[in-house]
């Protein structure tokens, strides 16, 4: 003869209720889960689609304009640095000149 194995099949029998539901261990009845049907859950589910396409379009938008404004600031950040040390060299090399002027004016 087999072994009977502890599974499922081999579960203490059930206990039914008046209804046939079938009783736990102490003597409550099993609840099943209960689907309610909510109207207007379900409007917004079927029309929602155009809805959050549009959001998604927005934010696509919204994205898309940060990044522009952000690569105009870069932008003219690269023009001031540029400015910058374009002044910079000139004023070295008016710096540089002047003292050269000055100093052949010395020598005169």
């Amino acid at each position: 003869m087999r072994e009977r194995k502890n599974n499922k099949n081999n579960k203490k029998p059930r206990f039914f209720d008046f209804a046939g539901r079938p009783l736990k261990e102490n003597g409550r009845v099993y609840s099943k889960p209960v689907v309610e049907y909510n109207e207007d859950a379900r409007k917004e589910f079927i029309h929602g689609f155009h809805k959050r396409k549009l959001e998604r379009r927005q934010h696509y938008e919204k994205v898309q304009e940060d990044l522009k404004r952000q690569e105009r600031l870069d932008a003219r950040k690269e023009k001031r640095e540029l400015f910058r040390q374009v002044q910079i060299s000139i004023d070295a090399n008016d710096s540089d000149s002047s003292g050269e002027g000055k100093e052949e004016e010395d020598e005169e």
